[in-house]
């Protein structure tokens, strides 16, 4: 699965024919085709149309999870990790998942090469390196970033309140020192009111790319650190949760003086003195300013669904369809289900279902369900839902919702979707069971896979005028009549 944003939309009708049910998914998957910052680019090829026939299988056959681009794995484990309450500090085991990960990512995982332009000296203001730092996704839970120091730039010495924060410096080599706050102890017991802040030195030491990743909590393992670059440096953050004024996580910044006892505080020895020191809290300094640019690298995977369903006779043969499209709206593949005997609000879970398993197939684990049945996005995003007929295939959708770390279920219109809906209405005149138009394969019906891109050429025009918006408005409703 490549790494990108798509759109999963879909559209429902049985056609002109009044006798049909029509539903239609669309599932959006994202292709990145060219990835930034590298000096010369990287293409990936698309494969021609293919056209094959799948037979019947006795059972839903165990697709294998295709192999994850290591920041699309980085992305979705910090859904996993970084989903409780903020400040939560991560389990150990899931302190080791992120670490495993992050140790074996490489700059091209980001799109980045030794030769970025900003890395040079002719580049950077005289006698004053500016460190530049761009935002590869942030939510309220989590942040990746990547900082870009050239040699002799400094990140000061400041804090990361309530914050777990993952460091991987993947390129470069680079001067780390870091601090955890204690508590001193007077001879009397009290606390020294010096406004001064006696710290415990954790690193004080050289790095050099590659080396394993470093991880900081909120009052251990050197919250309140400072980099110096010695070679232009990249490092990528993992902070969970991010910097937040309004929540209480403002960053503050240091100086740092050498151990010597206040009056009354209990001394150390030569030995531990040398392991302490005195934080002074300052204001910002001059150098901590950043240059903020814009990510060009591959991009993590963001899916929206969108399904619909219609009934123009309860209890006639009804037919599914939907397609999927990458972040730039290109076709993908798309597929067609005849569902046989069901009401549209049974035609759209059963439409649901198929886009929620054909997203799991693919390992597309970030979804934005759309879906234009009103009733069917009230009912799952409650906890308990009353008998019905068809509790098992809301008990199925409900059960694949719960296997993708980040899921949002909203309403849209029906006349979103005119290239879905077109698929949906053809579903109900296939023989097969399911037809599925593009590659790889899912349920144990017949189906026909092709590769994608361009759609068949009977859905060309419509695909078109669908991805122009010449038939749509995602906003309001469309009177049938203009249909």
């Amino acid at each position: 699965m490549e790494a990108g944003a798509g759109v999963m939309e879909g559209g429902g009708g049985g056609g002109r024919d009044s006798s049909r049910v029509g539903v239609g998914v669309v599932v959006g998957v994202g292709h990145n085709n060219k990835i930034g910052y590298v000096k010369k680019g990287i293409i990936k090829k698309r494969r021609k149309w293919m056209r094959r026939i799948i037979k019947q299988a006795a059972t839903v056959p165990v697709m294998p999870m295709p192999l994850q681009l290591q920041l699309q794995q980085l992305f979705v484990s910090c859904l996993d990790v970084f989903k409780g309450p903020p400040a939560t500090i991560p389990a150990p085991n899931d302190v080791h998942k992120l670490c495993t990960i992050l140790d074996n990512m490489k700059p091209e995982d980001v799109g980045l090469s030794s030769e970025l332009q900003f890395f040079k000296p002719t580049n950077m203001v005289k006698g004053n390196p500016r460190v530049t730092y761009t935002t590869i996704y942030k939510c309220d839970n989590f942040s990746l970033c990547l900082f870009f120091l050239p040699a002799t730039g400094v990140i000061p010495l400041h804090n990361h309140p309530g914050m777990t924060v993952f460091s991987k410096l993947l390129l470069g080599t680079m001067h780390i020192k870091s601090y955890d706050l204690v508590d001193p102890i007077n001879l009397d017991g009290s606390v020294p009111s010096s406004q001064l802040r006696l710290a415990k030195l954790k690193a004080d030491r050289v790095f050099e790319a590659p080396c394993d990743t470093s991880v900081l909590y909120p009052t251990t393992g050197g919250n309140i650190h400072a980099f110096t670059a010695i070679t232009p440096c990249a490092v990528l953050d993992v902070i969970g949760p991010p910097y937040s004024k309004e929540d209480g996580r403002d960053c503050s910044y240091y100086k740092d003086h050498p151990y010597t006892a206040s009056n009354g505080e209990a001394a150390l020895t030569t030995v531990d003195s040398d392991s302490y020191g005195w934080l002074e809290e300052i204001e910002m300094p001059e150098n901590s300013q950043m240059d903020g640019i814009e990510y060009l690298g591959p991009q993590v995977e963001s899916i929206l669904p969108n399904t619909d369903g219609s009934s123009r006779s309860l209890g006639i043969a009804g037919g599914g369809g939907g397609l999927v499209r990458d972040e730039n709206g290109t076709w993908v593949f798309g597929f067609a289900r005849k569902i046989g005997k069901a009401s549209s609000f049974t035609a759209e879970l059963w439409a649901l279902r198929d886009g929620l398993r054909l997203c799991l197939s693919r390992n597309i684990l970030v979804v934005e369900a759309e879906l234009d049945a009103k009733s069917i996005v009230e009912l799952l995003s409650k906890q308990h839902h009353p008998i019905l007929s068809n509790s098992t295939l809301v008990d199925d959708c409900r059960q694949l919702i719960t296997l993708f770390p980040q899921f949002r279920i909203r309403h849209c219109f029906r006349e979103a979707n005119r290239c879905a809906d077109l698929l949906a209405g053809a579903g109900t005149l296939y023989n097969q069971d399911f037809l599925l138009a593009g590659a790889g394969t899912l349920l144990d019906q017949d189906f026909i896979t092709f590769e994608s891109h361009p759609p068949p050429e009977d859905m060309v025009f419509v695909f078109n005028s669908d991805c122009n918006g010449l038939y749509l408005n995602m906003l309001c409703p469309v009177a049938d009549s203009f249909l």
